[in-house]
């Protein structure tokens, strides 16, 4: 037998013993495979042996070589919302059924293929393109993943909600009537005694009450305040709910979205690393010209947005390209497989103790001198270019570490103006040249990385150190062994990462994910991250990209339309009721303290000075607390925080029955999910590919500046209003507005850049004018398209309301723009020479002075401003595992992505039937001591609850770690009946199969009040590494 048959066969028993691992997850699947190849897996024989029941395409190519459209079927071309990336689809469409029967890439999407076409390429040439005519579709291939291909589905679901409806029972018992949207609209503004349970205060009611909404507490600001605003992700919509409606016209100050417990950790770490805490930017690697990635906590193709680009990119580097790379993570991901050979390598590693691994390599990399001195050493932009170098950090500036402003950086100010520092900017960091002298950071190209020091400060001495000696500090204050034993990865495998990550120049890169989400998630994120800053790659090709941002944010001011500023607008006052970058200082419980003559430390609750305002389940936790008020109204947007967080149903969910509670909560939703099963009303909102919508962006893997378009291919299926229009998020917010009176909403709402006064009735009136600034972007106006693109790209359908709505000269560049399915920068862009075409431009941060001045409301002492090796604490700064010990649970759960269920992709039942539970994967060595083999029924018992499944035993997870595959368990979404008007919808079984972990996460006995197991620093969920024990059923 040659050497090629034996690795050939060793290779798929491999694959048979993975699929043994897996079947306990998908026990039939194998068995419907076969028989849908022969009967159709629609149910439906097959028509044709060769073509089974394809579908009619949706264009041809002529023999010119031209795309032609096939009657009664059209293109178009749209945006995704099958995952939060929001990629670029081509539609096909059957015109008979106004139906999607197929989803594909759109090749001017970059996040759809590697390399987009121009926008100037007619879209009978990109159809052309991915044709099979001269084998160049193979080339040019635009795609969608799979959960992309499966959802438009959805469409049909009969969990989804079509209907305005109102409670007709009890909160949560899934009873409902259908009302007009003009009385639902009327209801929640006006209030009254809607449920026949006692007077209810309606939005009008709310705002207009006079006074604080805590008398108590007036740092928590006005009555406003008592409304809860609630939403899933940043789409481009958001901006008419919070921005516009919410904080600008309503005037509430407290909001949240689904980042805070899908991957908030990961984003303050981010921003600790990039120094930017308010925008919270990350990085993802130059996929197309790296050598060398660390993935860790998280895995091209199954986890970390943007899948699907990063699947293919990751792909075509590592069989076309130089790339080698390790995914770190407790459980075995999709990328390490066979297909990738000796390219990638799995390195497991214990939950939560990413911060030992990262700091372990930070001291082998400083002690070994692998570390990039020459960009290290420039103190600014200027210099750093100077030097040829693409970015800079603030490795050389020094912190002041005692002395009344301990954890600032040293500027200039505060040495005074004499000397060397004389016409220096007084805010400029300060730094030490390398013959031993002081320096503003602007008048020395080259500064000491190393430094330790002391000198005469505002009457007493003051020691100083730079940012680098602090790190090399923290990672010397342990060996290589020690950080061994804590992460659970071998020395010579933390000493050969150091060497292989720093082995390649510039191209090299680390990516981090939504893996961070232990409770000290934060930290790990900024130390991981930190390996970056060690090998100076950031802004050049083949190392680290912030992205290339895009168009309609920017758009939002102009040119053609204001959007953001209106007539009578303000600014929500106060302090979020979730205590977030506010200071305790201020607040009327310090002050109590300190005037009593007591300790102000710790606060009562938690405050969270670096987090943005934004997490659904310390609001909802806040509220059941009563501490600063309770909420009068919730509105929540698509946003399922009691199914995506941790603990927070089982620590809410009996506050939220109960009506006299929390008076009015108001659903705006697709489908019947977990958290709008409290609501009292619910608007129905278009699914996909039927509305209007904002423009959105691409995640950091995408080099060029992109803004995809979302508009209604087909026909919206909801209910309508009295004027016709269909009932959605913004119509709703749009009435609502009007019927209390609200700046910025009804006639005369958008400014021209003539000055006139634009209405805003409907949607389209928003989106349409956004498209023109789009458009017209830094006046690079797009062209007129022709009639053929009109013809073949679909959008004839919205042209009426292009042509009522904007005038004469802006119909034509607007149209183009929906022909290629948003505005998109060519793929030249992407790169200007060895550096990226965008670029990061501030200091990368060795040190964060915003983390080390913050004071932590529960000690009174500063956070650190280095990342530091910590293991998963509680609030109070204990470890978990002192409270919760290995004897009572011996092993760590946590979760990991599916590569086609998300939170919502149980609603495609083509989904559910390729993969209809999740994985509860444990190691051999912990089945065995368990007395559990593969395929037997198990209770995972945490201190938060109990759940049973079937264990999947294989060596995919690190000894010691129960993986619990993401997005299964449900209880909504079609898991649980619904009733409307009397007629009951019956629950689908196979909705509910499998487990959901964050049932499992207990509180935080450390915290008072109600609580959910939480990142101890920054408060986003945690779901990694909870003490676990697994019993027998």
């Amino acid at each position: 037998m040659d050497d090629k048959k034996r690795n050939f066969l060793k290779k798929g028993a491999l694959a048979a013993v993975g699929l043994g691992v897996f079947a306990a997850a998908s026990l039939d699947t194998a068995r419907r495979m076969v028989r849908g190849l022969r009967e159709g897996t629609a149910g439906v024989p097959v028509a044709d042996a060769e073509n089974k029941n394809s579908l009619v395409p949706e264009y041809r190519m002529n023999p010119e070589g031209h795309a032609v459209p096939v009657k009664g079927q059209r293109v178009a071309f749209n945006q995704c919302w099958g995952c939060t990336t929001f990629c670029g689809v081509r539609l096909h469409i059957d015109e008979a059924t106004d139906r999607v029967v197929r989803a594909a890439g759109n090749p001017y999407n970059p996040l759809s293929t590697s390399h987009q076409l121009p926008m100037s390429t007619p879209v009978s040439e990109a159809l052309a393109a991915l044709s099979a005519r001269g084998d160049s579709g193979y080339a040019q291939r635009a795609t969608v993943c799979g959960r992309g291909a499966a959802m438009l589905e959805a469409n049909s679901n009969p969990f989804r909600i079509t209907r305005c409806l109102k409670r007709a029972g009890k909160r949560g018992e899934g009873k409902w009537k259908s009302i007009s949207f003009e009385q639902l609209v009327a209801e929640v503004v006006d209030g009254g005694d809607l449920f026949d349970e006692g007077h209810v205060d309606g939005l009008r009611a709310i705002r207009e009450t006079k006074g604080p909404a805590n008398p108590e507490m007036p740092e928590f600001g006005p009555q406003s305040n008592r409304l809860l605003l609630t939403y899933t992700t940043e789409d481009g919509r958001e901006q008419i709910f919070l921005r516009r409606f919410g904080q600008a016209s309503y005037g509430t100050k407290n909001f949240g979205k689904h980042g805070a417990y899908c991957g908030l950790s990961f984003r303050l770490g981010a921003g600790l690393f990039l120094n930017d805490l308010q925008a919270m930017p990350h990085t993802k690697p130059d996929f197309e010209h790296c050598e060398f990635v660390l993935f860790w906590g998280t895995a091209p193709s199954q986890a970390g947005n943007p899948f699907n680009r990063s699947a293919r990119m990751l792909a075509d580097a590592r069989s076309g390209g130089k790339m080698r790379y390790a995914v770190i993570d407790p459980v075995l991901r999709l990328p390490v497989t066979s297909a990738a050979r000796d390219r990638a390598q799995w390195v497991p590693i214990r939950p939560g103790m990413d911060s030992a691994l990262a700091l372990g390599m930070i001291r082998y990399i400083l002690d070994n001198n692998r570390h990039d001195a020459a960009f290290l050493c420039h103190p600014t932009l200027a210099a750093a270019r100077k030097a040829g170098e693409a970015g800079f950090s603030n490795a050389t500036h020094l912190v002041r570490l005692s002395g009344k402003q301990a954890g600032a950086l040293l500027r200039v100010a505060d040495l005074g103006a004499a000397g060397v520092f004389a016409g220096a900017d007084k805010n400029d960091a300060v730094v030490m040249s390398p013959d031993g002298r002081m320096l503003p950071a602007g008048a020395c190209e080259q500064a000491a990385l190393f430094y330790r020091g002391s000198l005469p400060l505002d009457g007493e001495q003051v020691e100083v150190a730079s940012a680098l000696q602090l790190l090399k500090e923290e990672a010397d204050s342990r060996s290589l062994e020690e950080y061994s034993r804590l992460c659970g990865v071998p020395v010579r495998t933390i000493t050969d990462l150091a060497t292989r990550l720093t082995a390649h120049g510039k191209r090299a890169a680390v990516d981090v994910h939504g893996g961070m989400m232990s409770t000290s998630g934060v930290n790990a994120a900024f130390a991981v991250l930190t390996l970056n800053t060690l090998i100076g790659n950031i802004n050049v090709k083949g190392g680290l990209s912030v992205g290339g941002g895009g168009y309609h944010k920017a758009a939002l001011k102009g040119p053609r339309y204001d959007l953001l500023a209106f007539e009578g607008q303000s600014a929500p006052k106060g302090f979020p009721a979730i205590r977030c970058r506010a200071p305790y200082q201020k607040s009327t419980e310090f002050k109590k303290k300190v005037a009593a003559g007591e300790n102000p430390y710790p606060s009562e609750y938690p405050w969270f000075p670096l987090t943005p305002p934004n997490m659904p389940a310390e609001h909802l936790l806040a509220h059941a607390n009563g501490n600063p008020f309770k909420y009068k109204c919730w509105i929540n947007w698509k946003g399922n925080a009691l199914y995506g967080h941790g603990g927070l149903k089982q620590a809410v969910g009996k506050c939220l029955e109960d009506s006299r509670d929390l008076p009015l909560i108001i659903g705006i939703d697709t489908f019947h999910n977990e958290t709008n099963a409290y609501a009292d009303y619910l608007v129905p909102d278009p699914c996909m590919y039927e509305l209007w919508g904002g423009f959105s962006g691409a995640w950091a893997g995408t080099l060029t500046p992109v803004s995809t378009a979302r508009w209604p291919a087909v026909t919206p299926r909801q209910a309508r209003s009295a004027s016709g229009e269909p009932v959605c998020m913004e119509l709703f917010i749009i009435e609502a507005a009007k019927r209390m009176g609200l700046p910025g909403f009804g006639d005369k709402a958008i400014r021209g850049a003539d000055g006139t006064l634009h209405p805003l009735h409907t949607p389209q009136d928003f989106y349409l004018r956004h498209a023109a600034n789009i458009a017209w972007f830094k006046n690079d106006v797009l062209p007129s398209p022709g009639a053929e693109d009109i013809a073949l790209s679909g959008v004839r359908p919205i042209l009426g309301d292009i042509q009522r709505i904007l005038p004469p000269e802006e119909q034509g560049p607007v149209t183009f723009l929906y022909t290629r399915g948003g505005r998109f920068a060519p793929y030249d862009a992407a790169y200007r020479g060895e550096e990226l075409g965008v670029k990061w431009e501030k200091a990368l941060a060795v040190y964060n002075e915003d983390a080390g001045t913050a004071v932590n409301s529960r000690t009174g002492k500063p956070y650190r401003g280095t990342p530091c090796c910590l293991p998963p604490l509680l609030y109070d700064g204990r470890k978990l595992r002192e409270v919760w010990t290995s004897a009572e649970y011996p092993l760590e759960l946590i979760s990991f992505k599916s590569s086609l269920i998300n939170s919502y992709g149980v609603v495609s039942p083509r989904l559910l039937s390729i993969k209809g539970v999740n994985l509860v994967v444990l190691h051999p060595a912990d089945a065995q001591k368990a007395g559990v083999r593969h395929g037997d029924r198990v209770r995972l018992v945490t201190p938060g609850g109990s759940a049973a499944a079937y264990a999947s035993v294989g060596e995919m997870v690190m000894p010691g770690v129960v993986a619990v595959e993401h997005g299964f368990g449900h209880t909504g979404l079609g898991a649980s009946d619904v009733e409307i008007d009397g007629v009951r919808t019956p629950a689908r079984k196979s909705v509910a199969a499998g487990i959901n972990l964050n049932d499992l996460v207990p509180p935080d006995p450390t915290r008072k009040g109600l609580s959910a197991l939480a990142e101890h620093m920054g408060g986003p969920a945690a779901r990694q590494g909870i003490p676990v024990r697994i019993e027998k059923v």
